[in-house]
C-alpha cells in the first residue's frame, strides 16, 4: 500500500524531470532542421545520385560533378555535418572523381586502338558505298510492308544509334541512314561475356560504333568488313581488349569501380535518410 501511496509522487518526478529533456530535444532536432536540408542534404543527395549514374554510364557524356559539394564547402555548410560523415562522404566523392578522371583518358586510348585497326580493314570510300547500300536496303525493307504509317521506331537494350529518318512527306518516312549498337566502355570491361549481347543487336544493315558521339568511318564497323578478313566479332575485339588491358586508368575502372560504387550508393542511403531527418541526437556525440 505504500508503494502504491508513493506512485504519485514518482510520476510527478518523473514528469518534472522528462519534460523539460522533452523539450530540449525536441527543441535540438528541428531547430534549423530545414536548413539543413535544404542547404545541405537535399543538393548533396541529388549529386550523388548523379554520380551513381556517371559511374554506372562510364561515359563521357555523363561526368562525375561536383558543383554541390564545393558549393557547400564554400559556404562553409558542409562544417555542419557530422565529422564522421563529412568524411564519409568526402571519401566517396575523392574515389568517384578519381574513377570519373579514369574514363576520358581510356576513351582517349581506344579511339586511338580502334581506328587504327578499322583504318587496315576498311576505307573512307568503301564506307560510303556500304552507307549507301544499306540505305537502300533498308529502304526497300520499309516498302515492302503493307500500308502506311508515319510511326517510325526503335527500341534499344544497349547504347546505339537510331536509323536516320527523312520525314519530309510524313505519310511516307524514308530511311536516310543505317543506325546500330555502339561497343562501349562497359563493354569492355565486360568482355568477353558483352560479346553475346552485341552479337544479337548487331544486324547485316547495322553499323556497329566504337564511339558514342563521333560518326568517322574509322569508329565504326560493319558485318560485311569482318567476313571480307575473315573474323567474327569476337577476333575482331580480342586483341584490343588485350592492349586495352595494359592501361592502368583501364585497370583502375576494373579493380576499384566496385567498391567505389558501394560507398556512392551507401553515401547516398545515408544521405536520403538525412533528408528525412536532418538532426539527431548521436550527432551531439559524433561531434
Amino acid at each position: 500500500m505504500g508503494r502504491l501511496k508513493s506512485l504519485p509522487g514518482t510520476v510527478k518526478a518523473l514528469l518534472a524531470t522528462g519534460l523539460p529533456l522533452l523539450a530540449l530535444y525536441l527543441t535540438y532536432k528541428y531547430t534549423g532542421a530545414d536548413d539543413l536540408r535544404t542547404k545541405i542534404y537535399q543538393p548533396l543527395y541529388s549529386e550523388v545520385a548523379g554520380i551513381e549514374e556517371s559511374l554506372q554510364a562510364n561515359s563521357t557524356e555523363k561526368p562525375v560533378v561536383n558543383s554541390s559539394l564545393q558549393s557547400v564547402k564554400r559556404s562553409g555548410d558542409f562544417g555542419r555535418m557530422p565529422r564522421d560523415l563529412q568524411t564519409r562522404i568526402g571519401e566517396a566523392y575523392t574515389r568517384a572523381e578519381g574513377i570519373g578522371s579514369d574514363v576520358p583518358l581510356v576513351t582517349q586510348q581506344i579511339q586511338r586502338l580502334v581506328s587504327a585497326r578499322l583504318m587496315d580493314l576498311r576505307t573512307e570510300e568503301g564506307d560510303h558505298t556500304w552507307h549507301r547500300n544499306a540505305t537502300k536496303r533498308l529502304e526497300e525493307e520499309q516498302a515492302s510492308r503493307q500500308g502506311i504509317s508515319p510511326m517510325v521506331t526503335f527500341t534499344f537494350s544497349h547504347s546505339g544509334r537510331s536509323r536516320g529518318i527523312e520525314i519530309r512527306d510524313p505519310k511516307n518516312p524514308k530511311v536516310s541512314s543505317p543506325g546500330g549498337p555502339t561497343w562501349v566502355i562497359n563493354d569492355w570491361i565486360g568482355y568477353p561475356s558483352s560479346v553475346a549481347a552485341i552479337e544479337s543487336l548487331f544486324k547485316e544493315n547495322d553499323f556497329l560504333y566504337f564511339d558514342e558521339v563521333r560518326d568517322e568511318w574509322y569508329y565504326r564497323l560493319t558485318r560485311e568488313d569482318l567476313r571480307r578478313h575473315g573474323l567474327d566479332l569476337r577476333q575482331f575485339l580480342k586483341p584490343l581488349h588485350a592492349a586495352l588491358l595494359e592501361n592502368p586508368h583501364f585497370q583502375n575502372l576494373l579493380k576499384n569501380e566496385p567498391q567505389t560504387l558501394t560507398l556512392i550508393k551507401a553515401a547516398k542511403e545515408e544521405l536520403a535518410d538525412r533528408v528525412g531527418t536532418p538532426k539527431r541526437i548521436r550527432d551531439l556525440i559524433d561531434d
